[in-house]
């Protein structure tokens, strides 16, 4: 019963971590998304997941990693919409200082660029 659960990712004690490989290779939470949706796993995420045990076959790796990316992908969603809404937050304060600043010395509205408002 303990082994069945380990396969379904219960304890991931025999099977690669999908979570560690993403952490270790250091992807986006959007990247973890597009992969965990389609399912379709890079060869560095394989390679990386391979390595953790590497008497496992291709294809038992890939196996143990779509129940992983089915199961990560809800919580994946939560973050980036977190993450989302906290910029969006953050963009609407920014907007609401700009108008109570009114328009820059030189009488120009602020305009966003990469390094902020000028």
């Amino acid at each position: 019963e303990a082994e069945a659960e380990d396969d379904l990712g219960g304890g991931m004690s025999n099977v690669p971590s999908l979570e560690e490989t993403f952490a270790t290779l250091q992807y986006t939470v959007d990247q973890c998304i597009v992969i965990c949706e389609s399912k379709e796993f890079t060869d560095e995420v394989m390679a990386h997941a391979g390595g953790q045990f590497p008497d496992l076959s291709v294809g038992e790796v890939k196996a143990a990693l779509v129940p992983q990316a089915v199961a990560l992908l809800p919580g994946l969603k939560a973050a980036a919409a977190a993450a989302l809404a906290e910029k969006t937050k953050q963009e609407e304060a920014v907007q609401e200082h700009l108008q109570m600043i009114g328009r820059c010395p030189m009488n120009f509205e602020w305009v966003k660029t990469s390094g902020g408002y000028r």
